[in-house]
């Protein structure tokens, strides 16, 4: 007598606490699909990734990084307030930002009538016309970083997401994504 067994498929969506970091290009939307037929991050990710969930969001113009997962439990810890995950921007500004404007940000500005949460700042690169700011915010309101910069007199000419908690972009480029390993999963888990 003999038996066959049926090996099991890999569906990314059947197994718990799976997650790809992905590298949102600009001029893509966040979502599932769009109204106005522009291109979403689910045009292109793998179908077999289509279950899963953005972990928050990137506008429009911003680019980076940006968790999918299909853990339930997992988007909720990285997307609620009181967690404070560390979210890492390289800001391209206009113009050089004085010591007056880098202390505002740091200290927080009024949006919506709340004051953001503090904020890292650190001077990165200087050219002649623009610099690179890095921020540093825990806190993920709507268009924050472009907002805040606004609010001290800043102009936002790139906007590039490079982490999320312990996950770095690194050198994954625009449009490509990556499973995340266990220990990702488990240090966002504790982050």
């Amino acid at each position: 007598m003999s038996f066959r067994f049926r090996a099991k498929t890999s569906n990314p969506s059947s197994i718990k606490n799976r997650g790809v970091a992905f590298a949102k290009p600009r001029r893509v939307i966040v979502s599932r699909s769009d109204p106005e037929e522009r291109k979403t991050i689910y045009d292109l990710l793998p179908k077999k990734y289509h279950t899963f969930r953005n972990v928050g969001r990137l506008d429009y113009q911003s680019q980076g990084a940006l968790l999918l997962t299909n853990d339930g439990d997992l988007i909720n810890k990285l997307t609620h307030p009181k967690h404070h995950v560390e979210k890492v921007y390289h800001i391209k500004l206009s113009s050089h930002p004085d010591e007056k404007q880098l202390q505002r940000l740091a200290r927080g500005v009024i949006l919506d009538g709340v004051r953001t949460l503090p904020a890292s700042m650190k001077l990165v690169e200087k050219s002649m016309t623009s610099a690179i700011l890095e921020m540093v915010l825990t806190e993920g309101r709507n268009r924050q970083v472009r907002r805040m910069c606004e609010a001290v007199g800043l102009t936002v000419k790139e906007l590039r997401r490079v982490s999320i908690g312990p996950v770095k972009l690194g050198k994954l480029r625009s449009g490509a994504y990556r499973l995340l390993t266990s220990r990702e999963i488990k240090a966002l888990k504790s982050a």
